[in-house]
């Protein structure tokens, strides 16, 4: 890949950066869906958020996300979940149920049902998981990327002051 690309939208450069950066700090859901395979997974919520908050409520669980850095934020949000930054666990901090799993080899990539909507999980194969079963799940929550679900922008958060893009 390039040293810099851009994404386009409907013939509007929408973001442009580092394919690292562009990964890790998508500017909307757009971007976020478009790059990765697969791409980014959305938890929809609605919810209120404050500047330096640190959680959103998910069914009564406070995930923890990056702290925001922008000004009150209210109404429909998406919490963006990349497949590397889910993990399984029976402590979860929310639950889902397994709806498929695709052998990769070395790894395995688990669609999950959630009552907030539907993610991926990319995990080490060796673990088990079958489809039907109720899972736990735990987020890297350094990586999580909250987005405005009307806009579809990203809510600005400590993850974006980390960008290396100019």
């Amino acid at each position: 890949m390039a040293d810099r690309i851009a994404v386009m939208n409907h013939g509007v450069v929408v973001q442009i950066g580092s394919p690292q950066d562009i990964y890790d700090r998508p500017a909307d859901m757009h971007v976020a869906g478009f790059i990765g395979s697969p791409p980014m997974s959305f938890l929809r919520v609605k919810s209120s958020l404050t500047p330096g908050q640190t959680s959103v409520q998910l069914n009564g669980e406070a995930i923890r996300i990056p702290a925001l850095r922008q000004g009150v934020v209210e109404g429909e949000l998406a919490l963006g979940v990349r497949p590397e930054h889910v993990r399984i666990s029976d402590r979860g901090e929310m639950r889902g149920e397994v709806f498929s799993v695709e052998y990769m080899g070395t790894v395995q990539i688990v669609t999950i049902n959630t009552k907030h909507g539907q993610l991926k999980a990319r995990i080490a194969s060796r673990q088990r998981v079958r489809v039907g079963e109720a899972v736990g799940l735990n987020f890297d929550s350094e990586r999580l990327v909250v987005f405005d679900a009307v806009s579809g922008s990203a809510l600005k958060s400590r993850l974006f002051e980390e960008s290396t893009s100019g």
